[in-house]
């Protein structure tokens, strides 16, 4: 069988661009198409608390099924079933149609993601494990940038449920490239019989692995804040859905280039340096938020912010594939995205309720805030 080799690293990292692109193109246009078709804030972040429901309580199987057999196989059809899933809307413009989506293209976006990491992580050298995690985040990063831009130009020009489908039809060019792929060779002597299945407590006793969780959900507690709920704070202050894509996607940029700089940074700097400056950092700009209305400042609010999140998912990833045993890496990942669906579950209804009762402006505030005073649990053990 045919060993993994760089050129695999990169196809994944492609692979991830055109999923990301679509996938995370329709994450604002959730909101907007939930607007459109006269939900309240409140129920906004329940439907969009639905998009990690599942995986709440799929990822651990998940990642154990991976760890048995291979990461190729679910990538394909996990990769496939999202873009179906994503298509919905177009097809059924409903609340319903809406909320059907989100729940099946959240399950299966989880799986990809879970297969994706597990792929990236075949490489026993950890150098090199890093430079394909650098590699796979750039990839998925640039996805994130480019797809709300997509997403919001042609939502303008031609109406959000078309949007919606030429994401998921860009998001099949990565389904299609999946099959070049190369499988995981086979296991080693003796290495399928050391594959076993280990305990929450087990994993979540490791201290990197826990703090590596910490990082994760703080980020994505953020970036999903933003990116939901942002476009409903835009159409308040009166930003056309043009101009809320570009905002995103210039959040999403920043994020894309300062992973460039991730090696760099980690060459001079501890992780706790890295790490620490970028959560508070990104504490102070969602406090910021709120405060202007002009198109511009709101802009480069989004841009710092990008560059103080950008890091933190593939730090976390890297984190916590260095500190896992290897015969549990894929499990692991799953507990690592159970917990991160716990937040992307949880903190939608958090801030819906915020915005129904308070304010939009609240919701980042209330993020901001959250970043300032939990990044004391962000320090992690040098080894």
């Amino acid at each position: 069988m045919k060993e993994i080799t760089e050129r695999d690293y990169t196809l994944l990292s492609i692979i991830s661009i055109f999923f990301m692109t679509a996938g995370m193109g329709t994450r604002p246009l959730v909101s907007i198409l939930g607007n459109e078709l006269g939900a309240t804030s409140f129920q906004i972040g329940l439907i969009i608390s639905l998009f990690p429901l599942l995986p709440l309580f799929l990822s651990v199987p998940i990642g154990r099924f991976i760890n048995f057999h291979g990461s190729k196989g679910p990538l394909l059809l996990s990769a496939a079933l999202t873009m179906a899933a994503l298509s919905l809307p177009f097809f059924w413009t409903s609340l319903t149609g809406l909320i059907v989506s989100q729940v099946i293209a959240g399950a299966f976006h989880t799986a990809f993601i879970i297969s994706a990491q597990s792929y990236v992580g075949q490489s026993r050298d950890g150098t090199k494990r890093d430079h394909h995690v650098m590699k796979f985040s750039i990839g998925a990063a640039t996805g994130t940038f480019l797809g709300p831009a997509i997403g919001g130009s042609v939502a303008d020009g031609f109406g959000t449920p078309t949007a919606f489908l030429l994401l998921s039809i860009i998001g099949m060019i990565a389904v299609a490239m999946t099959f070049r792929l190369t499988k995981e060779p086979e296991n080693e002597p003796g290495e399928e019989d050391a594959k076993r299945n280990a305990s929450m407590g087990e994993l979540v006793g490791i201290v990197n692995f826990r703090r590596a969780i910490y990082i994760s959900t703080m980020v994505l507690t953020g970036k999903d804040a933003f990116t939901s709920f942002f476009p409903l704070l835009g159409v308040e202050i009166g930003l056309s859905g043009t101009e809320i894509g570009l905002i995103v996607s210039a959040n999403a940029l920043a994020g894309l280039l300062i992973r460039w700089g991730m090696t760099f940074f980690l060459a001079r700097f501890s992780r706790n340096t890295v790490v620490l400056t970028s959560i508070l950092g990104s504490g102070v700009m969602f406090l910021l938020v709120p405060v202007f209305n002009s198109v511009y400042i709101i802009g480069i609010i989004a841009f710092i912010l990008g560059l103080g999140v950008g890091l933190g998912q593939p730090l976390s990833i890297s984190t916590a594939l260095h500190s896992l045993p290897k015969d549990v890496v894929s499990q692991g990942l799953g507990v690592r995205i159970t917990a991160n669906r716990f937040v992307q579950v949880t903190s939608p209804l958090l801030f819906g309720g915020v915005a129904q009762f308070i304010s939009i402006s609240s919701i980042f505030w209330l993020t901001g805030a959250l970043y300032l005073f939990g990044s004391v649990k962000t320090r992690i053990r040098q080894e």
